[in-house]
């Protein structure tokens, strides 16, 4: 486990005991903003901002978990950068500016790969699927379509995705496999796209707030508190015994369940698996 204490000193510690089991080196006049595991664990992302007079830098390195040390090259930028995570082969990571722009940045060989941060004309990044490899964006910063960009490969999956209305959207999600794209809107509604058509998939979900696809695709949650759960393939809502103040913290890894805030502990609750009778949902039990 990590711990960033004094917004600038990143400890190792054992996630049983709690104990210190190394630290990485220190700077003066910096503070680091946020850290990221490698999917497989084995190494450490560290965005560290830093600067004088107004002006902020940012400089990202990764770091072996077993000796703790540097490995691949620095990235620095003259301005700050609003968080960072990498893609799900661990090969790239994607940076994302507070204004909107992002870049697919190469640890290995220093290369920025793909997009812009400093571009306006790129669009902004609004979603990114839960695999970390997909990025839903706007084609520019005044365009009213989305369109879902491979990290990896630096294609565009498919046909632009209009939005609705006069207002762009407030939540967008992308499936792990870049195929389908939720998008919620100020009138409290959810849309599903089909990618490669560029056409709604059914009739909009009468719900809203932030959303997520579970790790294979199959469910929907959107909303904090309240929480609300569908199923993607036949954009059913589903029953759940979740309270409405039960706050959503996330899919497992697996994606068999949902780690849920309930009373300021969390707890997991597992998903009917198909083909599951749905109405057995209330009967399913807790583990905290």
């Amino acid at each position: 486990a990590v711990t960033l204490e004094d917004h600038r000193i990143v400890r190792i510690r054992d996630r049983i005991s709690g104990q210190i089991r190394g630290q990485l080196p220190d700077a003066p006049d910096t503070w680091n903003a946020s850290v990221d595991f490698s999917p497989d664990g084995k190494r450490l992302a560290t965005l560290i901002h830093g600067g004088n007079d107004g002006q902020t830098t940012t400089a990202i390195r990764i770091w072996d978990m077993d000796d703790l040390q540097q490995v691949g090259q620095t990235f620095q930028y003259h301005l700050g950068i609003g968080s960072m995570r990498f893609n799900s082969n661990g090969r790239l990571i994607l940076l994302l500016s507070p204004h909107g722009g992002w870049v697919a940045w190469d640890p290995a060989s220093g290369q920025m790969k793909h997009g812009n941060l400093e571009n306006p004309d790129q669009g902004q990044f609004f979603g990114l699927s839960v695999n970390n490899r997909f990025v839903a964006k706007t084609l520019s910063p005044f365009s009213k379509t989305l369109q879902v960009f491979d990290l990896e490969t630096g294609v565009d999956q498919g046909v632009p995705l209009p939005v609705k209305g006069d207002w762009i959207q407030q939540y967008t999600a992308v499936s792990p496999d870049g195929k389908t794209v939720a998008t919620g809107f100020r009138d409290d509604t959810t849309q599903l796209w089909d990618v490669e058509t560029g056409q709604p998939i059914g009739l909009p979900l009468n719900a809203k707030g932030d959303m997520q696809f579970s790790p294979d695709g199959q469910y929907l949650v959107v909303g904090f508190q309240p929480i609300t759960l569908w199923q993607v393939a036949s954009q059913s809502p589903v029953a759940t015994p979740l309270l409405p103040d039960a706050g959503f913290l996330g899919f497992t890894p697996d994606g068999a369940g949902l780690r849920v805030l309930v009373y300021r502990h969390e707890s997991l609750w597992r998903l009917p698996r198909p083909p599951a009778d749905l109405r057995d949902m209330a009967r399913q039990t807790w583990r905290t």
